[in-house]
Parts: structure tokens; C-alpha cells; sequence
């Protein structure tokens, strides 16, 4: 080393000293000729270790390619900014931010000025990020299949139409959301065909589950043969005992066909009128007589409607109910 290049090493070496940053500077031989005490700090070893050393020295053969990369494109351009990392002497990678530039000393020579930031608290904190978001995605991945398997049984708690005995039951099932918490039936029994609606409050997984319980409830109400009173009343002291919350309520409406009678049976609670629909005749509203939910325990009420006699094989009236 010449005495003008170790002066004007002596100059800059002096600034580069008082850096946050690790500094090397290679000559045009790509030889080492100064590194502050940073950078030797940064990759655990000393002044020997690197002085005088070529800077691919300092890498395995299989990454030389990427920094002859990077060399090449600081000589194109000027300067290069790259993450690369800092060989450690235990063995070890720090990963640094690099920029390198060309510069020319007082001697007129080019020299490369390498300049290292420690990023390791940033890869640490993205590779965090990274394995939060695979799990989180992983997550997703098994609630969408929760919810697709929810929503399969939840629209087989839609009501099915059929014919039964001069009766005709259309059903139609919309849901506000993928799943919620509105359930239906239409049950053939002895002598009687029951049709049943309800509609807990909310949508979702929460309701799903609620209404699951509630139509597990009455169709055992039902298959045991319970008139239509006792059911709701059933019904609110089970959802009192086993569901209460202040968070949901659910009504509902049934009502129930005798084939040999000639009547229909109403009980509705809290839900919506069903509308009868004569021939010839303005619509009629089958009102709720009391409410039913987690906390109100009032005595639910039914109704006894005569229908008009078939004529030709066919009804004469139309019974609508539906859930809002």
C-alpha cells in the first residue's frame, strides 16, 4: 500500500469508525483493505482474519455467483443496494442490507465502499409475521370447512314439500347468510300433518346452533304426539333451563292438519301471522297469542280453524307462513 493510499485510508477509516453501520473497502483486485470495527463485530472475527483477503474468499462457492452479481452491477451503475449477509467465524449468518458503492481515492484508483446494516430483528420479526399467517390461514382454511359442513346441515333443516291427504305444502328456503338460525317441518303423522317454522334471532354460527337444539327438541315433541300447546309451552321452559342467554330469543309458529276432523290447529308464539287465503275472500291474519323466548314465560295459545271442505279434489284455501 502506497503512502497516499494509507492517508487517504487513514482519513476515511476515521469516519467510517463512527458508524452504526459495518464498513469494508476492497480494492480493484477485490481484496480487503479496511473494515471498521462494526463490521468485524458483525461477523466475529478480527482485523487478521479478512485484511488483505479477497472478498469471495469470505463465501462459499455455491453463493460467489450472486455476489459477482452484485459486483457487476455496482461497477454498471455506480452502486448497488442488495440483502445479502455477513459470514460469521462460529459458522453463523447475520442477514445485512448492503449498499456498495465505487468510488475513486486521491490516487485516482477505484475503490468499493461496502456498507452492512444489521436487519436481523426485521427477518426475525417476518419470519414470526410469516409462521402467524400460516397458521392463521390454516385456520381459515379449516373454519371455511366448518362453515361449508354447517351450512350443509343447516339446509337440512330447510322444510320439504309434499301432498298429503288433499293438503299441498310448498316450501321455499332463502337464507339471509350462508347459515343461520331459521328451521322448518313438515311431518306426516297418524291422521295429522304438522308444519312447523321458527326463527331464532341472528344469523350464524351461534343461531345455527341454537336452532339445531330447539328442532332436535320439537321434533321429539311431535313424534310423542304433544298437542300443539303443551309443545310451545315445553319448548320455552327448555330453552329456559338449557339455553338461557340474554343474547338470542326465537319464535315460533305451528300448525297442525286432522284428516279426519276437517280442521287445522294454530299455535303461534311471537311469530310472524300466517294468512289464510279463501276463494272469493279478503285475506285472513292467524295472529301469535303470546310471545316465547328465553325469558318470557306467558301460556302459549292455539286456535281450532275450520277449512272449507274440498271441492273437485281441490282446497279451497291457502294457508301462508313464513320467516322474516
Amino acid at each position: 500500500m502506497t503512502a497516499r493510499q494509507k492517508q487517504w485510508l487513514d482519513q476515511v477509516g476515521s469516519v467510517l469508525e463512527s458508524l452504526n453501520q459495518g464498513v469494508i473497502i476492497s480494492d480493484e483486485d477485490r481484496r480487503i483493505i479496511f473494515a471498521n470495527s462494526m463490521f468485524l463485530e458483525m461477523g466475529k472475527m478480527s482485523a487478521e482474519d479478512i485484511l488483505g483477503r479477497s472478498v469471495m474468499d469470505l463465501y462459499p462457492a455455491d453463493e460467489v455467483g450472486r455476489l459477482q452479481d452484485f459486483i457487476a452491477r455496482r461497477r454498471t451503475d455506480g452502486r448497488a443496494q442488495y440483502e445479502f449477509y455477513i459470514p460469521q467465524a462460529d459458522g453463523g449468518r447475520l442477514p445485512v442490507e448492503v449498499t456498495s458503492r465505487l468510488v475513486h481515492g486521491a490516487d485516482g484508483r477505484g475503490y468499493g465502499i461496502i456498507t452492512a446494516t444489521d436487519i436481523s430483528d426485521q427477518k426475525r420479526i417476518q419470519a414470526e409475521i410469516s409462521r402467524t399467517n400460516a397458521l392463521l390461514l390454516e385456520r381459515q382454511q379449516q373454519m371455511e370447512q366448518e362453515l361449508q359442513l354447517a351450512e350443509r346441515v343447516q339446509q337440512s333443516l330447510a322444510p320439504k314439500g309434499l301432498s298429503w291427504s288433499g293438503v299441498s305444502v310448498e316450501a321455499h328456503y332463502q337464507p339471509a347468510s350462508s347459515i343461520g338460525g331459521d328451521y322448518g317441518l313438515v311431518i306426516p303423522g297418524d291422521g295429522r300433518l304438522d308444519v312447523v317454522v321458527c326463527d331464532v334471532s341472528g344469523h350464524g354460527i351461534s343461531s345455527a346452533l341454537v336452532a339445531n337444539r330447539i328442532y332436535s327438541e320439537t321434533m321429539s315433541q311431535i313424534e310423542r304426539g304433544a298437542d300443539l300447546g303443551s309443545m310451545l309451552r315445553h319448548l320455552n321452559h327448555f330453552a329456559v333451563q338449557n339455553l338461557a342467554s340474554s343474547s338470542f330469543y326465537f319464535t315460533l309458529a305451528a300448525v297442525r292438519f286432522h284428516q279426519s276432523r276437517g280442521c287445522l290447529q294454530f299455535a303461534g308464539a311471537g311469530h310472524p301471522p300466517a294468512i289464510v287465503i279463501r276463494r272469493g275472500q279478503s285475506p285472513s291474519l292467524l295472529e301469535s297469542a303470546c310471545m316465547i323466548s328465553w325469558h318470557i314465560r306467558k301460556r302459549s295459545g292455539h286456535r281450532i280453524w275450520r277449512r272449507d271442505q274440498p271441492s273437485n279434489g281441490r282446497p279451497r284455501c291457502d294457508l301462508h307462513r313464513w320467516i322474516d
